[in-house]
């Protein structure tokens, strides 16, 4: 089985990033494990952080569209992939790592696949080119 990721994974638990997660979903929602859901929820999270701080003190909706649409090369502390967005594209990661099952643990096995300005609904195994 083979799929793709742009975030860490829950069983990282010696990543910092993954660590502080841990502590914040059992301090704040009473959760032990990390999910898929729990890391794209503290990832969507962080750059609305990213976004607000941007947009500074003058919150507008235009101030916080512009802020997010001029966010770059944002890492959030879960993230293997870092986030770009602009204004023609709100996509904010255009590259993942190919991950497999290894022993009931998802584990990647390539560098870094970019798809930077396509479509996700246009993108076929054909694009990927090693």
């Amino acid at each position: 089985m083979v799929t793709v990721t742009y975030a860490r994974q829950g069983w990282e638990v010696d990543n910092p990033g993954i660590t502080k997660h841990l502590e914040i979903i059992q301090d704040y929602a009473g959760i032990d494990s990390a999910s898929n859901l729990t890391i794209v929820g503290q990832m969507v999270g962080e750059m609305v952080v990213e976004a607000l701080e941007i947009a500074g003190d003058d919150l507008t909706r235009e101030n916080l569209i512009e802020a997010v649409e001029s966010i770059e090369n944002f890492l959030c502390s879960v993230c293997l992939v870092p986030a770009t967005m602009s204004s023609g594209d709100h996509d904010p990661f255009q590259g993942a790592y190919l991950m497999r099952a290894e022993d009931g643990i998802w584990k990647t096995f390539s560098d870094l696949i970019s798809y930077e300005g396509m479509l996700s609904g246009t993108m076929s195994a054909a694009d990927v080119k090693e």
